[in-house]
């Protein structure tokens, strides 16, 4: 079986504060792998044409994939913290082996905000 080789904490959000920031229900305490992060986030030249048509308007907006061990069952908006970044889950997969057995999660995150 896989285990991730890196601590993490995922954070279940729940309301916001007089702030306007978040407030953490639940930490899981949990082990990850990072697959990809980029170092950070690039601002990219906005290009429209006179039709409207939007070309080149999907690029990705992913900064990370992270591996999560199956038995922390993250959910879209939780806040991941690996090696000190702090990531939003913007999409989840489940990775099953060969066999059809449970395996691991696979996040693909944004930065966190």
């Amino acid at each position: 079986m896989w285990n991730g080789n890196l601590p993490c904490t995922i954070e279940r959000l729940g309301r916001y504060d007089k702030y306007g920031q978040p407030s953490v229900l639940e930490k899981i305490e949990t082990r990850g792998s990072i697959v990809r992060l980029a170092p950070e986030r690039m601002r990219t030249a906005i290009r429209t044409d006179a039709s409207a048509s939007g070309g080149n308007a999907h690029e990705q907006t992913d900064d990370g994939v992270i591996l999560i061990n199956h038995d922390a069952n993250p959910e879209i908006g939780d806040r991941i913290t690996i090696l000190g970044h702090k990531l939003k889950v913007n999409k989840i997969y489940y990775r099953y082996t060969i066999f059809g057995a449970k395996h691991h999660w696979q996040c693909f995150c944004s930065r966190w905000k």
